[in-house]
Formats: structure tokens, sequence, C-alpha cells
């Protein structure tokens, strides 16, 4: 029974109550911008997909529409029927580009019609939203093979679309061995288990194009876990995997803290709400002391807080999060970076030295490292990468750190001698007592 009340609860935001006035008169105004050659229409909640005939009225004046390039028609009840009248119009429309069908009730014969838009020759489509609808495996198979031949569209969304499952997650995984243009597919809480990940997992492994994948809410456990981070260790294009709401506990955790030791282009990893426990924080920590691109990790960790090791492994994340974030900037040709108020301490200047001596930055020209905790081995490698003569760097606050008198004494030296340096702060912070930035992106 609580597995068909979740299901049917999106179906409370399909539709609103709309009267055949109502409808007559949504569908007046919508003609009239269609007409009038606009690029965007927005159609969210009016019910017009409720009634046959006025779906295929406004298919037809959507079809006619040269100019239109938006289309929102979610919550409209739109099912198989209008989604073949919209199929009918939209195939091979030239300017279309993004059309969002969310919260109706397309079934796999309405999948079907509109994979019929991505077959097109002349279809334009780049974006499409098909969240919460009955979309089933059958329905998955087409819109999976009709990317096969499509080099258009950029993002495919099912979310929501629970009866998909792990024979859906197939058909897609095939497409992803041969489809170079698609960038996001969100397949989030469409029942594709471990099977499901393990298939998607093995066509990732040569899949070059695909940036974001949202896989929350599958019941991934351990296995599925394992063979997506084992992929994490070859693929070189997946910016954001989303995996929360799973069933993935510490022995998947410890698959993907080894792979991120060894991956340099994932920059988001989602796993709240999954049962991780603090071996999970504490191999997660240590991974994120080599890795230099994740910028945030987001997890939910039953250990117990007052933990004074768990509470350094949290602290060790925290720096090594923030430090990654200034890395990118880095490597991008920022002019200025401003880890003040991070508790960085010399660990995370380590690392933030390795890459200013690693890239060679031109442009860097500002640091300000106020009340980071910063001791005296901190300021003697600052000041070795300050010396180096390509250096370019102009100005260095240190306020509110403890560097030492070696440390103090090395940096003046630098100042003395570097013919970039012109400001070297440290000493007492005026504000010493402001807390440090919060940049932890998970929950424990």
């Amino acid at each position: 029974m609580d597995k068909f009340l979740l299901r049917c609860l999106p179906e409370l935001h399909r539709t609103r109550l709309v009267t055949p006035e109502q409808r007559e008169k949504f569908l007046a105004e919508a003609l009239i911008q269609l007409s009038g050659g606009t690029e965007s229409l927005s159609l969210t909640g009016q019910g017009l997909g409720e009634d046959s005939t006025v779906a295929e009225r406004l298919s037809e004046a959507i079809g006619r529409s040269n100019e239109l390039r938006w289309l929102q028609l979610d919550q409209n009840g739109f099912g198989d029927a209008a989604a073949k009248f919209l199929s009918q119009a939209a195939s091979g429309h030239g300017s279309l580009m993004s059309l969002d069908l969310d919260n109706n009730r397309i079934g796999d014969q309405g999948a079907v019609a509109i994979a019929g838009i991505l077959n097109a020759e002349n279809g334009m489509l780049r974006e499409l939203q098909l969240h919460y609808n009955f979309i089933g495996s059958t329905g998955a198979a087409a819109l999976a093979d009709a990317l096969h031949g499509n080099m258009l569209l950029r993002t495919m969304s099912l979310h929501g679309n629970s009866d998909i499952g792990t024979d859906g997650a197939g058909y897609f995984a095939a497409m992803l061995e041969v489809n170079a243009a698609l960038r996001t597919l969100s397949l989030h809480d469409c029942d594709i288990r471990n099977t499901g990940a393990m298939k998607l997992a093995q066509a990732l492994a040569v899949n070059t194009t695909l940036k974001e994948l949202s896989l929350g809410r599958n019941v991934i456990g351990n296995p599925g876990a394992e063979a997506l981070a084992t992929m994490l260790h070859t693929n070189a294009s997946l910016l954001e995997l989303q995996l929360g709401e799973n069933r993935i506990g510490n022995e998947g955790a410890a698959h993907f803290a080894t792979a991120l030791e060894k991956n340099s282009t994932l920059k988001e990893l989602w796993l709240i709400d999954n049962p991780l426990g603090e071996k999970s924080v504490m191999n997660f920590a240590a991974a994120l002391k080599r890795n230099t691109c994740l910028l945030r990790l987001g997890l939910t960790s039953n250990a117990r807080a007052n933990n004074p090791t768990f509470q350094e492994a949290i602290l060790s994340m925290r720096r090594s999060q923030v430090v990654r974030k200034s890395l990118t900037g880095l490597k991008e040709g920022c002019e200025q970076i401003n880890l003040s108020g991070n508790d960085i301490g010399n660990e995370g200047l380590e690392r933030l030295v390795s890459a200013i001596l690693e890239v060679k930055s031109e442009t860097l020209k500002w640091l300000l490292l106020d009340n980071c905790n910063i001791g005296e081995t901190g300021a003697l490698l600052l000041a070795e990468a300050l010396e180096c003569d390509w250096s370019k760097v102009e100005s260095v606050t240190l306020k509110g750190n403890d560097l030492g008198e070696l440390g103090l004494a090395r940096l003046q030296q630098v100042l003395q001698r570097s013919g970039c340096l012109k400001e070297l702060s440290f000493g007492k912070s005026e504000d010493s007592s402001a807390p440090a930035a919060e940049v932890w992106d998970g929950e424990v």
C-alpha cells in the first residue's frame, strides 16, 4: 500500500481542476500567442490534454508556429492520444528546442510517439522533460532507440517513471555506448536497481560525452555502487553523479572513495540519504586529500557526531573542499584566491602551494588567507612559492595565523627580495572571532 501511495503522489500535481470554459479560454490565449510568432510558450496546469479536441487543435497550432523554441506543457493531463497529436505537430519542427511534458499521463504508447520527434530529420530538439509520467520499459526502448541516431538532444529527463526498471536502464545503456550528443540523463526513481546501475556503468566506461547522470532513489546497493565507482576510474567526461536515497553502505562508499583518488574530472558526487557510517566519512576524508577536482560531496552519515576522530574527518573534508574550489579557480586563471575564515591549516595550504607551483600562475595577484589556522610550516611553504621568478602575486594577507618566528622571518625576506610582492599583512586579525565559512555540503 505504501508503494502504491508514493507512486500516486505526483498525480496530485499533474493537473488542477479546469472547467471546459476555462480550458477554451486557455486554448484561445495560447492560439493567439502562437499565431503571433512567440518563441516561448508556458501552459503549465491548464488541463489542455484532458480534452482530445482541444489537444488536437493546440497541436495543429504548434505545428504551424515557425518561431516557437521553448514549449512548457507540464501538468496538463496529456495522455497517449494527446502525445500522438503533439508528436505529429512537433516532428520535423524547425525551431522547437525544448519540450517540457512533466507530470502528465503519458504511457508507453505516448513515449513511442514522442520518440518520433527525436527521429525526425529536420528536428532541432535539445531538451526533453518527461518527469513523473507512466512510461515503462517499452517506452524507454523507443526513446533510447531514437537517440542511437540523434546527434542533437542534450538533455533527457525521465525522473519518476518507476516502471522503466532494469530493462529500460539496459536500453539507455546501449544508447550511451553509441550516442555522442547527450549531456544529461535523469533516471531518478525509475527502479533500475543494481542490475540497471551495472549496465549503465558498463556503458559509461566507453561513453565520452555524458556530463550529468541522476540515479537517485533506485534501490541501488553496494554491487551497483561498486560498478559505478569502477567506471569512474577510467571515465573522463562525467561531471556530476547523483545517487541519493539508495541503499549504498560503507562497502559501496569505500569503492567511491578509492575512485576519487584516481578520477580527475568529477565535480559533484551526491550520496545523501544512504546508510553510511563513520567508516565512510573517514574513507572520503582520506580520499579528498588527494583529489584535486571534486567540488561538492553530499553525504548523510549515521555516525556519532561527538566522536573526536569523526569530527577531525569532517574538518579534513571541509579543508579539502574549500581548497579544491580555489584550485579550480587557479587553473582557470583567476587573479584572487580568498580562503579567509576557512580552517585549511598547513595541510590545506600545502595543497594550494603545490598547485601554484604546478600551474605556475602568471595571473594570480592577491592571496587572502586570514584566520586559516596556518602555522610555521605553512608559512615556509608559502614563501617558497612566492619566491619563484614567475610569481606575479602582489599582496598576501595572513592575519590571525600563528606563523612562528621562522615563518615570519622567511616571508619578510621574500617581501624584501621580490620584485613583485608589494604587501604582506600578518598579526592579529581585526575579526579573529568571526566563524569560519561553512563549506560542508553534506549532513551529519
